[in-house]
């Protein structure tokens, strides 16, 4: 028996993302780090495991509100571009953060 998508001549969609990634390539993209080759991440450390853990603990404190840590993201990325400095996707829930989100 054939599938029910073959017969209705429907393609099938891509796997969906779990937020954990949608978060870590939105930091990728906005660090711009989303079009390296893999050496350099390699050169870089960049670990896309280690990102989703902090993703993970991010959005653990934040209720699991994709949208309220996307925006964080955001304004974390803007601001810390603006006065240099480096930053992750943990920086969002240090204690000792002076840059006001």
């Amino acid at each position: 028996m054939e599938k029910l998508s073959k017969c209705l001549d429907v393609k099938e969609s891509k796997k969906a993302k779990h937020m954990v990634q949608e978060v870590v390539d939105n930091y990728l993209i906005l660090r711009g780090w989303d079009k390296l080759r893999r050496e350099e991440y390699k050169q870089k450390n960049i670990h896309y495991g280690r990102l989703c853990a902090e993703a993970k603990a991010v959005l653990q404190v934040y209720g699991w509100d994709f949208g309220l840590v996307m925006s964080k993201l955001d304004k974390l990325s803007y601001r810390a571009d603006r006065i240099g400095c480096e930053w992750t996707i943990r920086t969002l829930i240090k204690k000792d953060l002076k840059i006001k989100l």
